[in-house]
């Protein structure tokens, strides 16, 4: 889930740039807002339902759902985020690997 949907991002910049024009209208349209809230929401919730499945097969420990399904989410957007706002700044694919790995040291504690 969080290789797929960051390279999703970060190889398809028109993905990112909805993103940064959402983000940009959020102070001043509710409409917007609402649909960025409906948007992490659903890719929290997406989230959510991996980890439930595999805490429920007894393969990930027992975490805060909430809190690492946001987590998730705030990594696929940071890591896609900085990619995009300074080319080159860092190397994306080595940034997704580390966080992959960091995660999956947590769910398999």
């Amino acid at each position: 889930m969080i290789r797929a949907n960051t390279r999703g991002f970060v190889e398809h910049a028109e993905a990112a740039r909805i993103l940064l024009s959402f983000w940009g209208r959020i102070g001043s349209d509710k409409r917007i807002r609402k649909t960025n809230a409906t948007l992490y929401a659903g890719y929290r919730k997406g989230a959510a339902r991996i980890l439930e499945a595999g805490r429920a097969q007894g393969l990930f420990a027992d975490v805060d759902v909430d809190g690492m399904s946001a987590l998730l989410v705030g990594i696929v957007i940071g890591i896609a985020t900085q990619s995009h706002f300074e080319k080159g700044a860092i190397e994306w694919e080595r940034t997704l690997d580390e966080a992959v790995k960091t995660v999956m040291a947590r769910l398999f504690a």
